[in-house]
């Protein structure tokens, strides 16, 4: 009797340890691939964006909150940002953006969604523009390259890019474009080409 308990005991320790180590070899080769994985997305090439891209991105967010759907739309794109989703995090972004700027010309009075209702209109504004900062940089730190653009443009005070004034872009505008370039956002990379040439003139 003593026996079979001894080799009872001894089996359940075999599969306890049997356990262990399968879970440890598990989770060794779950870090392997994490790993592999970050290092073939470092030595991807960038990616060329086209201005249609921002352009059909600028058209989503625009109709949902349009059409009262931003609310819906900025949960699905919240849910995928806090998992680390690098478009999702730039998408709910630029849905920030536009509600502020929609509020801003006094467009979304009786609209559902992310202007919460009985805000005073300048601090939903705030309040968007603060949010919509939060997400771009979260995308740009993913150097997701419609961010890095959007993050030259926060830093544009003197609205150096939107109206080609190059000798007044300042040096973190200059910084993220120049990232942004890098990742073959095409906006970035025209404007770069040309900054230089005033530069050099």
């Amino acid at each position: 009797m003593v026996e079979a308990d001894s080799e009872k005991g001894t089996g359940c320790k075999v599969k306890i340890y049997s356990i262990i180590f399968i879970l440890f070899c598990w989770l060794v080769s779950s870090v392997a691939f994490t790993q592999d994985k970050a290092k073939k997305d470092q030595d991807k090439p960038p990616r060329n964006t086209t201005v249609s891209e921002i352009i059909k991105a600028e058209e989503i967010v625009l109709e949902s909150i349009l059409n009262n759907q931003s609310a819906a739309l900025e949960e699905k794109y919240r849910q995928k940002a806090l998992k680390g989703n690098a478009d999702s995090a730039f998408m709910l972004g630029l849905l920030y953006k536009k509600a502020g700027e929609l509020e801003q010309c006094g467009l979304l009075r009786g609209k559902k969604g992310v202007t919460q209702p009985g805000n005073e209109a300048q601090d939903c504004v705030k309040r968007l523009t603060k949010r919509y900062s939060k997400w771009i940089r979260a995308a740009a730190k993913r150097n997701h390259p419609l961010a890095l653009f959007e993050m030259a443009l926060i830093y544009d005070r003197r609205n150096a890019i939107k109206y080609n004034r190059y000798k007044r872009l300042s040096k973190r505008s200059l910084y993220w474009i120049k990232k942004a370039a890098d990742k073959g956002e095409q906006r970035a990379v025209g404007f770069l080409a040309q900054y230089q040439r005033a530069v050099e003139d």
